[in-house]
């Protein structure tokens, strides 16, 4: 008998569109013969479309809880471990990077938030530890499997060294105690902070001393006879230019501070230095240098060592011989912007302490006396930083491009226009020049004339008064072996 058919009175009755299961035949014994016939379609399609259903709704829920476990998963484990890699990834190549990324909010209270913030600020303080002559000992340590070796062999660089100094830093320190760390950081914020604006960076704080770095790109110099040797291009002369810009402008900055000032009126400094300010000096000079590791597998800086990096420092110590702020060598002041050059004033030609060849030194007389004070800063410090920050990358941005020339900081500047205008007056300029020239040619008693006349025109100026006062210790004739230099004995 075919599906869904009946033999009813020797006759087949034929139900054509159900299907076994869907027919359900009764039968009675009190009528036998009688088959009742009973479609079960519409309750098969019912548990059918139910069955469907139930599949879709299991299906539904198992997919969204897969989803919200994935999701949770995603951003509480993986994508977080992804960012630490990728910041660990981006110490590793670039180790002074990490000084620019933000923290992310903790108020989360997440484990891998407080892990990624950690990372970040480990980066952080590995960058401002090391600085950027420990580049590369952060980068190939972290790089790298293995164990953490911090000593690794030295590269030789180019670059521009200057040392600043805060004077009278050990009167400061029997009075002030304990403050004098406040005292020395609120120095040190504004020498990093320009320094690091100008294209430097910072290096060593060495209590009351700085050595602040200009690196030149391995572009701008190249090895002749095992020496390098600077060439003669735009970026070469911009970065020297800024190097001098950058010691200018913490003068300023100096002596405009709205949190040192209060110096000024502290009763103690004034009883042990009348008249107390702070007061600092710089020296600048060019040259090669060792950067890499000094120190053992207990303690390590990462620094340069250098006859150079010693030069920078006896040219500092020496300012308070010559009773200025700045002495600049000969071999930074060659390159030197030629507009730069015409602001500087050669000075004296001496041997230092370490080196028999003659060092030509130079200054650029500015005057703070003017200056106006600055009140205190309205930004917050993560707004002065961000805005340090843009303003850096744009200025540098447009020197490296060829957009801006250097020597029109100097004369666009408002505060240096205000400290350079003493220093510009051309007949002072006239009668020193005159008289150096004489004094290197020996004629001493010309020379003396000549500074004479130019304490007259500016009572205060501590270079005539220091060759009037070497002179003097020949009764201002010159001796007979006389080159045209003399030695710096005075560290």
């Amino acid at each position: 008998m075919p599906n869904g058919s009946l033999i009813y009175e020797n006759k087949e009755v034929w139900f054509p569109d159900l299907r076994d299961s869907e027919v359900k035949i009764l039968e009675n014994e009190e009528f036998p013969g009688l088959k009742v016939v009973v479609s079960l379609s519409l309750s098969n399609r019912i548990v059918a479309i139910t069955n469907i259903g139930r599949t879709v709704f299991i299906c539904l829920v198992l997919g969204f809880g897969s989803w919200l476990f994935s999701k949770d998963a995603n951003s509480l484990v993986l994508r977080p471990l992804e960012r630490m890699t990728e910041k660990v990834n981006r110490i590793a190549l670039s180790p002074l990077s990490v000084k620019r990324e933000s923290l992310m909010d903790e108020n989360q209270k997440r484990e891998t938030t407080i892990l990624e913030n950690a990372i970040t600020k480990i980066g952080t303080l590995l960058a401002l530890g090391f600085g950027d002559a420990g580049a590369k000992i952060i980068a190939q340590n972290i790089a790298h499997a293995g164990d953490v070796n911090p000593m690794l062999s030295g590269e030789k660089v180019m670059a521009i060294f200057g040392f600043c100094d805060i004077r009278n830093f050990t009167d400061a320190t029997e009075v002030l105690q304990e403050d004098v760390m406040m005292f020395v950081n609120s120095i040190a914020d504004i020498v990093h902070d320009k320094v690091d604006k100008y294209g430097g960076s910072s290096n060593k704080n060495i209590g009351d001393a700085f050595l602040l770095v200009w690196k030149f790109p391995t572009s701008e110099y190249e090895e002749i006879d095992e020496d390098l040797q600077l060439k003669n291009t735009d970026l070469v002369a911009g970065l020297s230019d800024l190097s001098l810009f950058s010691f200018l402008k913490i003068l300023a900055k100096v002596n405009q501070s709205y949190v040192l000032r209060k110096y000024r009126s502290n009763q103690k400094l004034l009883d042990r230095l009348p008249n107390y300010r702070v007061k600092m000096g710089f020296g600048l000079h060019v040259g090669w240098a060792i950067e890499g590791a000094i120190g053992s597998e207990y303690k390590i800086d990462a620094s340069y060592l250098s006859p150079n990096v010693n030069i920078a420092s006896r040219l500092e110590a020496a300012t308070k011989q010559y009773g200025v702020p700045l002495l600049v060598s000969n071999e930074l002041h060659s390159i030197f912007s030629e507009e730069v050059q015409k602001l500087c004033r050669k000075l004296d030609i001496v041997t230092v302490k370490g080196s028999q060849v003659p060092l030509t030194l130079y200054t650029i007389d500015v005057e703070t006396e003017n200056l106006r004070d600055k009140g205190p800063s309205k930004r917050t410090k993560r707004e002065r930083v961000s805005r340090h920050e843009s303003k850096k990358i744009k200025l540098l941005e447009m020197i490296w491009e060829g957009r801006l020339s250097t020597h029109l900081l100097f004369e666009k500047d408002k505060d240096l226009k205000v400290m350079l205008k003493e220093g510009n007056n051309p007949e002072f300029k006239a009668l020193w020049e005159d008289g150096f020239e004489a004094y290197t040619n020996g004629n001493w008693k010309r020379a003396r004339l000549m500074f004479d006349r130019c304490l007259v025109l500016r009572n205060h100026d501590g270079p005539s008064q220091t060759l009037l006062n070497y002179m003097k210790g020949f009764g201002y004739n010159a001796p007979e072996d006389w080159k045209g230099y003399r030695e710096l004995t005075e560290k």
